[in-house]
């Protein structure tokens, strides 16, 4: 298979700065969203889908990298960071996402996208909590901090994908932090 890019939603700046480094790539539009990623990469053994109802619409753009070997990787993100090009989201084409839809990958990538930024939300609040002087502060402001905290913690170790746990805890820690 030879190297490609599919591109999702992705800006002309995006297209223009791949261009430049002589990189294969195809934009996909909306009414493809219910194809495979196979499909899409003109794979041997995928074949067209039936569009059984209109696909979901999407806010992000995504880069989906196939055949493509890590140094190229980093040549490709570092050329669009260069060129003021960036995409948030990217992956890779695996054995087993070559057989989702893009609207299913696009709904997984969101999913993960969203549990990394509550993740590391409450990973940094974690990590502000060493600042913290609860010494000078009213002790059942302090009492409610170190649960919030001891919580969030439990939260963070446990790295489970529930989205609300880790919304939870994050304004858990926000509201007794305040009450500081």
């Amino acid at each position: 298979m030879k190297k490609q890019i599919l591109l999702y939603q992705a800006s002309d700046a995006t297209c223009e700065a791949l261009k430049a480094i002589d990189m294969c790539f195809r934009q996909i539009r909306q009414d493809e969203l219910h194809e495979t990623l196979g499909y899409l990469l003109e794979m041997d053994g995928f074949s067209k889908a039936d569009m059984k109802e209109k696909p979901k619409s999407f806010s992000f753009d995504l880069m989906i990298l196939a055949n493509i070997e890590d140094d190229e990787i980093r040549k490709i993100s570092e050329h669009l960071k260069a060129c003021n090009a960036n995409i948030e989201r990217k992956c890779l084409l695996t054995k087993h996402n070559q057989h989702w839809t893009l609207e299913a990958l696009l709904e997984e990538i969101d999913k993960e996208h969203t549990y990394f930024q509550y993740y590391n939300e409450l990973h940094r609040l974690i990590l502000d909590a060493q600042n913290i002087d609860l010494s000078t502060c009213k002790k059942e402001a302090a009492l409610a901090y170190q649960t919030a905290f001891m919580n969030g913690y439990t939260v963070l170790q446990e790295k489970d994908e529930d989205l609300e746990k880790l919304q939870i805890a994050i304004e858990m820690i926000k509201k007794a932090k305040e009450q500081l």
